[in-house]
């Protein structure tokens, strides 16, 4: 017959190692979502720095096209 001392160890050795590995599988986990975090950051960064270029590049063209209208010859009145 087994001894209820030895199956209760037993059972509370289980629930450490379970325990450990939970632990384990938590902390990866939140790495892992640190970095995904981290690179999002990065990616986002990127993105806003692309569309202010565009939106600069944007109005540039604009303001220029805004110049050439306003100092083009236009001959008044149209032959």
């Amino acid at each position: 017959m087994v001894d209820a001392n030895v199956v209760h160890h037993a059972a509370g050795a289980q629930t450490e190692h379970f325990m450990q590995a939970f632990e384990r599988i938590v902390a990866g986990l939140s790495q892992q979502n640190a970095q995904i975090y981290q690179e999002f950051q990065t990616y986002l960064q990127g993105y806003q720095q692309q569309l202010q270029q565009q939106m600069q590049a944007q109005q540039a063209q604009h303001l220029q096209r805004e110049y050439m209208i306003e100092h083009a010859n236009v001959p008044w009145p149209p032959p």
